[in-house]
């Protein structure tokens, strides 16, 4: 440690030097980093790859797929060498995990998705409301560039089917080409860039867009601390993944244009001398070779492993600077040599840019298996039943056959085909009709019997076992229950089935969709730069008499309070039109509500009719009223000879002497106020 420390010294940690050309590549301190951020992988990595068979037992069941070469397994997990789990030529997948996964998936994403916006803030104090409100618009646009559909469905994918689920939330600065106006010192300038068919617009190299970005991790490429619990990913001294992304991805990011990366150039000469990772690597997407073959494109930078690693360190200890207090640094491996990204984390929430869920959830243990794991037995076993009830066909209908060849043209049984003609020998044809013989004698089947016939009945019998294991039923599935009920017996079905969902769905969102939403809360908070307008609604678009807001860095910033509500949690009564539709039926059932109470206040049934519009997401219902005059006034008018009661207007339209000249509308005003801006006739 002495040693280290006087090489962190010699480097000059505290000094004017940058990081960045400190760590260039081959440098002594660029070796020493290396070596510590492997050690952290290698360690990550051991662990997680004992899960690797159990994921791919797990990945065979979803893709359909049978290894008639896999080796018995024992109750001990060891395999048997002699024998084979599946001894048929050939076998069929019964698709009980696959249906079970894709109905409880179906489940959840409609519990996540239900609401709009699928994340929903709700303000904790009076000052936190309206904050809330603009938040949640951004938010959502949030949402909409991530396309959250997908990712929120690849995340209770792999939780569902491997047990564990993760997401990586990180602020994307997107760069890219922009087109920006030129700037002119005065009108008259740019009156003569018109008048010569001049640009007045150039392309540059600039920010395209910023959004607070959640990622799915591949769990094969996921690295955890595993001296720590799975479940308090928060407490580990480091956390990390792997990832692809090809040379241009990366050059597009560098340092030189306004990015992080470093050491990019290095790239392809590291990539010929890096150390085989086969056992430390694993991936669900690239399974082979990812190098061109057979192409002239000598220019192609190739595709390269980023291993990103978040570790809570003390910078003096590890050479980064003179801080002695922990904190969390990012750094990004790539190709198992290169740094190509190494800073202090400065988000201010202070915590790993990770959420992980468990299907089962343990707070003591690294790891807990998924549903689909679960089901391995059971399904492995179905697979098994059924094939040797196929095999076991295809044997009675290749049976052995007993006949005398002196009796029966040989040829004709052992040549068959469509229609074909077995015909008899002379010798057999003669005894026939001496009566000596029938031809059941002269040939017959081995009698067989289907000892495999109640194997149908107990693959029956294990997909109930595993929808009483999974909460998944019939009518879940829409499917018609196999005995006759009730509609009630239904209803309470589909209520028990809907419930243990919902308790998993909420462990699901208090392990990992809370913590990601106050995370993008924070970054949203602390990163945004670019002024953009949001899409606002409800009560903020009626206060503030528009539907879109200009926001800014500067008018998210406070210590506001929020409340994340996703799809688990119950609605919000005044976001909900059922809610307004049920106070709507109440008033009409009960009209002594609308009259004056004992304190001369009424019910302004316009009002809540106004509320029930918006919660069904009408927007214009403002555009709906129509300015009327009172009945006296209406009167007043037709005595002074300016309107006509409705139904006596003429059908010519104007009335000659009247007083007021234009077309007349029956029982209202002429033309009537502008709607939308536009002057009615």
């Amino acid at each position: 440690m002495e040693t280290l420390q006087q090489e962190f010294s010699a480097e000059s940690t505290s000094s004017t030097v940058p990081l960045a050309e400190r760590l260039r590549y081959g440098s002594s301190f660029h070796q020493q980093l290396v070596g510590r951020i492997r050690a952290r992988l290698d360690l990550g990595n051991r662990h997680i790859s004992q899960r690797y068979d159990d994921w791919d037992r797990a990945d065979e069941h979803l893709q359909l797929y049978i290894d008639l070469s896999r080796r018995a397994r024992k109750s001990d997990r060891t395999t048997d060498p002699n024998k084979r789990e599946m001894p048929f030529q050939r076998a069929i997948v019964v698709p009980i995990a696959h249906a079970v996964l894709q109905v409880r998936l179906t489940a959840l994403m409609a519990l996540f998705s239900a609401r709009d916006p699928m994340i929903q803030l709700e303000g904790r104090g009076p000052e936190d409301v309206q904050p809330a409100k603009i938040f949640e618009a951004l938010t959502t646009y949030d949402l909409q560039q991530m396309q959250s559909q997908l990712v929120m469905y690849g995340f209770f994918k792999n939780v569902e089917k491997y047990g564990l689920g993760i997401i990586t939330d990180s602020f994307c600065v997107e760069p890219g080409w922009v087109q920006q106006s030129i700037p002119v010192q005065s009108p008259i300038e740019l009156m003569i860039m018109q008048a010569l068919n001049m640009p007045t617009t150039q392309r540059i190299w600039g920010v395209t867009r910023e959004f607070v970005r959640w990622e799915v991790v591949d769990p094969y490429m996921f690295c955890p601390d595993p001296r720590v619990p799975g479940s308090h990913i928060q407490d580990m001294e480091f956390i990390g993944h792997g990832v692809y992304r090809a040379y241009t991805y990366l050059l597009a990011r560098t340092q030189d244009n306004g990015g992080l990366y470093i050491n990019v150039e290095h790239l392809r000469r590291a990539a010929h001398q890096r150390r085989d990772q086969s056992g430390r690597r694993r991936s669900t997407i690239h399974t082979g070779s990812i190098d061109l073959r057979d192409t002239a494109d000598d220019r192609d930078r190739g595709v390269y492993l980023l291993e990103h690693l978040q570790v809570r360190l003390v910078p003096r200890e590890w050479g980064l600077g003179d801080e002695s207090r922990p904190e969390i640094w990012q750094f990004v491996l790539a190709e198992d040599a290169v740094i190509v990204q190494a800073e202090r984390r400065t988000n201010e929430h202070g915590h790993f840019s990770y959420s992980v869920a468990q299907t089962d959830y343990d707070p003591h243990n690294a790891f807990a298996p998924g549903m689909v794991e679960n089901l391995d037995g059971f399904q492995r076993l179905a697979n098994w039943l059924y094939a040797s009830h196929i095999e076991n066909t295809q044997k009675v209908l290749n049976d052995a056959l007993i006949y005398g060849p002196s009796f029966i043209e040989e040829n004709d049984l052992l040549n068959p085909g469509p229609g074909r003609h077995v015909r008899l020998s002379r010798k057999g044809e003669e005894l026939v009709e001496r009566g000596m013989l029938n031809i059941p004698q002269m040939i017959t089947q081995l009698a067989v019997t289907d000892i495999t016939a109640g194997h149908l009945r107990e693959v029956q019998q294990i997909y109930d076992m595993v929808q009483r294991m999974t909460g998944i039923n019939d009518p879940a599935s829409g499917q018609p229950t196999n005995t006759k009920r009730t509609l009630g017996e239904i209803d309470r079905i589909l209520v028990s089935s809907s419930r243990r969902l919902a308790t998993q769905a909420h462990m699901y969102d208090a392990q990992a969709i809370q913590p990601l939403v106050l995370r993008m809360i924070a970054d949203r908070q602390q990163y945004t730069s670019r002024e953009q307008f949001v899409r606002i609604s409800g009560r903020l678009a009626q206060e503030l008499k528009q539907e879109r807001l200009l926001t800014t860095r500067d008018n998210i910033q406070g210590n506001f309070d929020y409340i994340p509500v996703s799809g688990t949690m119950p609605p919000d009564p005044e976001r909900g039109a059922e809610s307004w539709v049920d106070l709507l039926t109440l008033l009409s059932k009960a009209p002594q509500l609308i009259q004056p109470g004992p304190d001369g206040r009424v019910l302004d049934f316009r009002w809540v009719f106004k509320q029930f519009a918006t919660a069904r997401g009408i927007k214009d219902i403002e555009d709906a009223y129509i300015q009327v005059m009172p009945p006296g006034a209406m009167q007043a008018g037709v005595q002074a000879g300016n309107m006509i009661p409705p139904g006596m207007a003429p059908p010519g339209g104007p009335i000659p002497g009247a007083g007021i000249p234009g077309r007349v509308v029956p029982g209202g005003i002429p033309g009537g106020p502008p709607r939308n801006g536009v002057p009615r006739i």
